[in-house]
C-alpha cells in the first residue's frame, strides 16, 4: 500500500476556512493597528469614540470599560493571584484611565496603554505595605495541619497541661 500523497491534516468542519473582509472604518484599522472591539457586540471602537474617551465623555468611557474590563481584570488577576486584590486593582486601573484620558492617542489601539497602566498598578501594589503585610501574615485556616496542631494544643491547655514551662532565671534576660 502506498501512503497518500499530500497533507494528511484535515480541518474540522466546525472551523471556517473562508477569509472574511475587514469591516474597516476606524482609523486605527486603516493604519494596520487592530482596533478595540466591544465585548458585547464585536464592533470596534471608532476613532470618533476614542476622541470622545479622550474628552472624558461618559458614554464613550462606558464603552471602553465594557470593551476592556475582562482583559484588564484577567491580566491583573494573573499577576496578583487574589480575586479581591484583582478587583480593587482593576477599579484603580480604570480610575487612572479616567484621570489620564487626555493622554490617550485616538489613532492607536488603547489596549497596550491599558496594559501598561495595569502592570504599573500591580507594581505599585507589590511595593505597598499592604501587599507585604498580606504576604507576611498568612491565614491559619489556610494550613489544615497547622490548624489541627493549634486545636490540639488548645485542648491540652484546657485540660491543664502547660504549653511551655517558664523556668528562666533573671540572668538569662541580661544576655
Amino acid at each position: 500500500m502506498t501512503p497518500p500523497s499530500g497533507p494528511t491534516h484535515r480541518t474540522p468542519d466546525s472551523v471556517s476556512t473562508e477569509v472574511k473582509p475587514s469591516r474597516g472604518g476606524s482609523r486605527a484599522e486603516l493604519d494596520g493597528v487592530p482596533a478595540a472591539r466591544d465585548a458585547t457586540s464585536g464592533v470596534p471602537l471608532s476613532h470618533v469614540e476614542l476622541v470622545a474617551v479622550r474628552a472624558r465623555d461618559p458614554g464613550a468611557l462606558g464603552r471602553l470599560f465594557g470593551c476592556y474590563f475582562d482583559r484588564v481584570y484577567g491580566l491583573v488577576y494573573r499577576l496578583v493571584g487574589e480575586r479581591g486584590a484583582a478587583e480593587d486593582l482593576t477599579q484603580e486601573v480604570f480610575l487612572k484611565v479616567y484621570r489620564a484620558a487626555h493622554q490617550l492617542d485616538p489613532v492607536r489601539d488603547p489596549g497596550p496603554w491599558l496594559t501598561a497602566i495595569a502592570y504599573n498598578a500591580c507594581r505599585d501594589f507589590w511595593r505597598s505595605s499592604a501587599y507585604r503585610m498580606r504576604a507576611r501574615s498568612g491565614s491559619i485556616e489556610a494550613d489544615p495541619a497547622l490548624a489541627a496542631r493549634l486545636q490540639r494544643l488548645l485542648r491540652q491547655r484546657r485540660r491543664g497541661a502547660r504549653l511551655r514551662p517558664r523556668t528562666c532565671s533573671g540572668a538569662a534576660y541580661l544576655l
